[in-house]
């Protein structure tokens, strides 16, 4: 496993309060917070790779 870096994010109540709707007993929110990150993380880079260059057509 990598090794983890601390890093502070401010969020408004609101997120905060919606966020923690979502958590159930034991869940964490620091993991909550890791796997949004890495969904994130995962469908900006599969985008990148869904872009295709324009192709030129013969008229």
């Amino acid at each position: 496993m990598a090794e983890k870096e601390y890093i502070g994010v401010r969020v408004d109540e609101e997120k905060k309060k919606r966020i923690e709707d979502q958590l159930e007993y034991g869940d964490s929110l620091s993991e909550w917070v890791r796997e949004a990150i890495d969904q994130r993380l995962e469908r900006d880079e599969a985008d990148e790779g869904n872009q295709n260059p324009p192709t030129m057509t013969a008229d």
